[in-house]
């Protein structure tokens, strides 16, 4: 499974659901997924734990993973510092019941993002060019 997940989800994503497999195979295969595909898990938060510890209340398994092509990453931070305001992506991984893990990613984009995505490529390709120069 290359994780593409194309379903529409509310307004909030896309989404995909695994069934036959339990909650920590589906983590399993998601982050799989991801590396497939280039991502890297640049965090992990057991929202099942969390919520436990912090408000004693009990939900299903819930992860949220924060996924990033590290490469581009770095360069996106470096030109524009405040697109980390909107990185990384993030991807759920929640049990919905036994046997039936939902898998799903928020929608990037709009004008923000998109905006910023051009700016930090300009700010790179100046950056690329000024380095070809002061080596010529």
């Amino acid at each position: 499974m290359g994780l593409r997940l194309l379903l529409p989800h509310a307004r909030y994503g896309f989404t995909t659901n695994l069934t036959g497999l339990t909650f920590d195979e589906a983590l399993d295969k998601t982050t799989a997924g991801l590396q497939a595909e280039g991502f890297g898990v640049l965090s992990d938060i057991d929202v099942q734990r969390a919520i436990k510890e912090n408000r004693g209340a009990d939900m299903r398994p819930c992860r949220t993973l924060g996924a990033s092509i590290r490469r581009w990453h770095i360069r996106l931070c470096r030109a524009e510092p405040d697109i980390g305001l909107l990185l990384p992506c993030n991807v759920i991984v929640r049990e919905e019941s036994p046997g039936r893990v939902v898998v799903a990613r928020g929608r990037r984009g709009g004008k923000p993002f998109e905006s910023g995505l051009r700016r930090a490529e300009s700010r790179g390709r100046q950056a690329d060019i000024a380095r070809r120069f002061s080596h010529a």
